[in-house]
């Protein structure tokens, strides 16, 4: 019991410091969390494949998670210059599954492009190759492209300010919903897109079909909203990041009309695009190979 005016100070500067110092030290604890999570590597695995002496090129294959799954990629940076910070390229592949899958191979021959132009590029093979889960061509395996993108946050040489999208065929859907679910990608460029997966549902074969049927589970008919959710012909509204439509006109596999068609529509409703055809250009574009590849680099200088 408190008996005079002296006990009370006493007691009051006693409390103000009991008080003082647990706050010290919950903002001590506070700060030591979150420099631990400032420190957490951006992958959970980083093995280098290759260094180019001519070029000072580095692939690296990464694993990285996913949610609760753990997933593999690649890693291609140009030289880093201390205190400098370098665009980062989300690369998404095409294929399905194991068809398609980003080789050493590939990364030193082809990703390597872009790393000498001065990019951090980043690539996943998707959930379910050489790792776990399962791929869904444009489903829950988008995240893995979003989980790609967070760890270029945690590279403290990635400038990203500067984020970047290249998608190959199928890599185009994982693009357009990626970009559409986030605000901070600059650009996009893609290479034989699927813009509306109804009809490319229908102009492929058989196997195709069935392929398509196994990962998202079933058919257009079956699963209408599933194949309208991975066709951005069908939102293209929602679509604010600049695009790069890039197409052959002898494309086999994925009809050229598909990038026409977005383009009409993006056009229509005043979006920032630009609609590149090659006369007689399959769906690589094998034999454009260094044309297209100026033409991506101009586009993402040019945002």
């Amino acid at each position: 019991m408190i008996k005079n005016t002296e006990e009370l100070d006493r007691f009051m500067r006693k409390t103000y410091l009991y008080i003082s110092t647990i706050m010290i030290l919950s903002l001590t604890l506070l700060a030591i969390i979150s420099a631990d999570k400032d420190q957490e590597p951006a992958f959970v695995t980083e093995k280098r494949i290759s260094f180019d002496e001519n070029t000072n090129v580095e692939v690296s294959r990464i694993e990285y998670k996913s949610g609760e799954l753990l997933v593999s990629g690649y890693k291609v940076t140009p030289e880093l210059v201390e205190n400098r910070k370098y665009p980062v390229l989300i690369f998404n592949r095409g294929g399905n599954r194991y068809y398609g899958a980003i080789s050493n191979d590939f990364a030193e021959g082809y990703l390597s492009k872009f790393a000498e132009e001065g990019y951090v590029v980043l690539a996943s093979q998707y959930r379910g190759v050489y790792q776990e889960g399962q791929e869904e061509y444009g489903g829950a395996d988008v995240e893995d492209v979003h989980n790609l993108v967070e760890t270029a946050y945690k590279l403290d040489y990635a400038d990203t300010d500067k984020i970047y999208m290249f998608g190959i065929s199928r890599g185009s859907i994982m693009s357009f919903i990626a970009v559409k679910e986030r605000n901070d990608i600059k650009a996009i460029a893609t290479l034989g897109g699927i813009t509306d997966l109804t009809s490319f549902y229908n102009e492929r074969e058989l196997q195709m079909k069935s392929v398509l049927e196994l990962l998202i589970g079933g058919s257009p008919e079956e699963s209408p909203e599933e194949y309208e959710r991975r066709s951005v012909l069908q939102w293209a509204d929602e679509l604010d990041t600049p695009v790069m439509l890039l197409h052959g006109t002898k494309d086999e596999s994925v009809n050229m009309m598909h990038s026409v068609n977005l383009a009409q529509e993006l056009r229509r409703l005043e979006k920032d695009y630009n609609l590149i055809t090659y006369g007689n250009g399959d769906h690589g574009l094998r034999e454009f190979k260094e044309e297209y590849i100026r033409e991506i680099l101009k586009w993402f200088s040019e945002h």
